[in-house]
This record gives structure tokens, sequence and C-alpha cells, in this order.
């Protein structure tokens, strides 16, 4: 699998530079898994920051992708949607079965994520 120094596979990277049509392209590739980056994240988190519901709901449909996977600090896809303020993402995680009071390493369930990040709607769509 190609990565670069951040463990950045070419899905990784349209995922996180915002290339919706390129990573598009690689969901639909046979390939089941993309690799995890140096911090552990898999395409689903990196996703699950930066495109909304509907591709995150695709991605996980289509690659049966995990989604309470967890990184090297034990952070779900759902931790980071309600890092980043992805309401989005956030309801269709849900939707896809995400476990709301999963902690990563310091604690933090997505609810700690999204009111420390002044999240209003996520907070709330998780109590």
């Amino acid at each position: 699998m190609l990565k670069d120094k951040r463990g950045m596979t070419p899905g990784h990277l349209a995922a996180e530079l915002g290339f919706q049509k390129a990573l598009e392209y690689f969901i639909q590739l046979p390939q089941r898994e993309f690799g995890r980056t140096r911090g552990g994240a898999s395409l689903l988190h990196v996703i699950s920051l930066w495109f909304g519901g509907l591709l995150v709901h695709n991605f996980v449909v289509t690659k049966k992708a995990l989604v309470n996977v967890v990184d090297k600090q034990r952070r779900t896809p759902l931790h980071y949607a309600c890092m980043a303020n992805n309401l989005s993402a956030a309801e269709h995680l849900l939707r896809l079965g995400a476990m709301v009071n999963l902690r990563d390493e310091n604690g933090r369930t997505p609810l700690h994520e999204a009111i420390r990040g002044n999240a209003t709607d996520t907070a709330l769509l998780l109590l």
C-alpha cells in the first residue's frame, strides 16, 4: 500500500484535501481496507472529519467499514466528526450504529469533544 511519511494513503490524502471525486473513485475500487495513518486513523476517521453524512454512509455500506473502529488514541470516527462539528457525519454514524459512550485514552466521549469544540447542535444530537 502506497503511504507517505504520515502513513497517509492516496485515499486518506484525497479525503483530507477535500477531493470528493477522487475519494469516490477510491471507494469504488474493489479493495476493502485503505490502511491507517501513523496515528492509526482509518479512512473512515478522515472522511468523518471533512465530508457530509452521505459520503460517510456510502463508504460504510460499500466497504462494510466498522463504524466503531479506533485510532491509536482510541478515538472513533464519531469522535472525529464531533471534533470537527460535522453534524451530518455524526448523524449518519449514529444511524449506522456508532456507539456514543466510547471513551478515548483521555476518557473523553464524542459528547466531550462536541462540547470542547463548542459544537452545540452536534452535542444536542448526542444527548
